[in-house]
């Protein structure tokens, strides 16, 4: 019995110490992969929609929508949208419209969850580590003499304390990546949705020579 206990803790270790830098390796692909994702999304929209109105001012639909090819973002899609709709009732345009922009924020919340999961895992994967290692230095020193039991529990223990570290240290890191992700998402969110709202705004106004909403 005493046997499996130990291949069992020793198994639940190497796991842990397999899993902490696999999982930080991994956390970190995602935040980088997701800040330059950000940082692509946020081309300078301003530019956008000013080159779409003085086109729309010269009735150039054709340009503009060539123009939302050519931009990357969310939010060169969502108008793209609004203009290949723009044919039908207002009503059904800020429907469709809305529609695109809620499945571009989806897109941008794509692996925000994964990483926080990482940030949450890493410090609780550490402590396991480091609790099967003390238990199993507990197991090998009940067979042990005095003196050896004493330098077997270190040569355990000192390993599954820096699986401890790493964990808390990888987690901290996670955790502040996903914060900085975070804003960064909610700035992208509030540009997609203002800049959007604006632009319907102005073409409802266009439209039906109303004030803008």
């Amino acid at each position: 019995m005493v046997g499996m206990a130990e291949l069992a803790l020793r198994f639940s270790i190497h796991l842990a110490n397999i899993l902490l830098p696999l999982l930080l390796a991994i956390g970190c692909l995602l935040a980088v992969e997701r800040l330059f994702f950000f940082h692509r999304s946020r081309l300078r929209p301003e530019l956008l929609l000013l080159g779409l109105r003085n086109l729309l001012a010269q009735n150039r639909t054709a340009e503009a929508l060539a123009l939302c090819e050519e931009t990357p973002g969310p939010l060169a899609r969502v108008v793209k949208r609004l203009l290949l709709v723009s044919n039908q009732d207002p009503l059904q345009v800020e429907r469709e419209y809305q529609r695109q922009e809620e499945w571009e924020v989806q897109i941008l919340e794509r692996r925000m969850g994964t990483i926080a999961l990482i940030a949450r895992m890493l410090p609780q994967i550490g402590l396991l580590g480091t609790a099967c290692a003390l238990f199993l230095g507990f197991l090998r020193g009940e067979r042990l003499a005095v003196a050896v039991s004493a330098s077997a529990f270190a040569d355990v223990v000192g390993g599954a304390f820096s699986a401890t570290l790493l964990g808390i240290a990888g987690g901290l890191s996670m955790d502040l990546a996903y914060h900085i992700l975070h804003g960064r998402l909610r700035s992208c969110v509030r540009e997609i949705r203002c800049g959007a709202r604006e632009f319907f705004c102005e073409w409802l106004a266009k439209r039906s020579e109303q004030s803008p909403c």
